[in-house]
């Protein structure tokens, strides 16, 4: 009777102790998995060149490595963007081959497990150095021109790998206001550096790589300016020309002021008289002067015929 009694305490309410065990084990992981436990992560990092002369180049490709690390939970959310990695180069000033340990920097919470690899093959080779003339290249809209305003290099250097700066040529600062009407404009403009072929030299360094630019574009002045008729060849025999009448008279020129002084007169394109007899009107257009406007293009150009020798 006893043991039926002790049994019915134990037995009571069964179902409720087990419900109650289920929930304690699951408050128990819970609780272990606020408290922040360990894990274990991978990442990849792209090593950083530390201590290189700046005579010396490393020519291969340096890859990402694999860094297998462990830290609490939390941490790891919070800084594993702290972990980086390093080679050193720092005493290196020949050309040569090497095999380069890999070192990694992290929080002191976290502890290193792997690294893949732990070493990088690094090829280094020693540097040329070369200085070219810099020409700034600014691009302007037709009928205006500029003045810099800034101050230009005349040269610039340049260093890298013979093979490359062998091929360096030209160096030039583009510069496009070709959009822009009259006015002062500012940036910082890149350095380019061409070979013979106008290629661009690239994986060079460059110094400065970039320099300011200040430029005030100007439209150009507009002058008139006399049209004078260029004829070639004569008449028929029996025949000469009278008088050559030009419509307009004068024509209107745009130039920069260095040149548009230069310009005393405008000339037709050649009109051919050679072996006429008939007086003549026709359009021709004016000669064409490089980085000048003017206007109109083409006039109307009357010659005119009398019968005899001479004038």
């Amino acid at each position: 009777m006893a043991f039926d009694i002790n049994r019915s305490v134990l037995t009571r309410n069964i179902g409720l102790k087990i419900i109650s065990l289920f929930i304690a084990i699951m408050l128990w992981l819970y609780v272990i998995t606020i408290t922040d436990p360990k894990v274990i992560r991978e990442k990849a990092v792209f090593p950083k060149i530390k201590g290189l002369n700046s005579r010396m180049v490393i020519v291969n490709d340096i890859k990402s490595i694999k860094v297998v690390y462990e830290g609490k939970r939390k941490e790891v959310i919070t800084n594993s963007d702290k972990i980086y990695a390093f080679i050193d180069m720092s005493g290196k000033v020949d050309a040569q081959r090497i095999s380069a340990p890999i070192r990694v920097f992290k929080p002191e919470e976290f502890d290193i497990i792997k690294l893949e690899p732990e070493k990088i093959d690094i090829e280094l080779q020693e540097v040329s150095i070369s200085h070219l003339d810099l020409k700034p290249e600014i691009k302007t809209k037709e009928g205006y021109y500029y003045k810099i305003l800034s101050r230009i290099p005349e040269s610039i250097e340049i260093s890298g790998l013979n093979e490359k700066i062998s091929k360096a040529q030209f160096a030039k600062a583009p510069y496009d206001l070709s959009r822009k009407g009259a006015g002062v404009y500012k940036d910082t403009v890149p350095i380019n550096v061409f070979d013979f072929d106008y290629k661009l030299v690239e994986d060079i360094r460059i110094d400065p790589p970039e320099i300011y630019t200040e430029v005030e574009i100007i439209e150009y002045p507009s002058e008139p300016r006399k049209i004078k008729a260029d004829t070639i060849g004569q008449p028929e025999q029996g025949y000469f020309i009278d008088k050559i009448t030009i419509t307009p008279e004068e024509a209107i020129i745009k130039a920069a002021p260095d040149v548009i002084d230069t310009i005393k007169t405008i000339k037709t394109r050649p009109i051919d008289v050679t072996g006429i007899k008939n007086s003549r009107e026709q359009k021709i257009r004016l000669e064409r002067i490089p980085s000048v406007i003017v206007e109109p293009e083409e006039v109307i150009i009357t010659v005119t015929l009398k019968k005899g020798e001479t004038k």
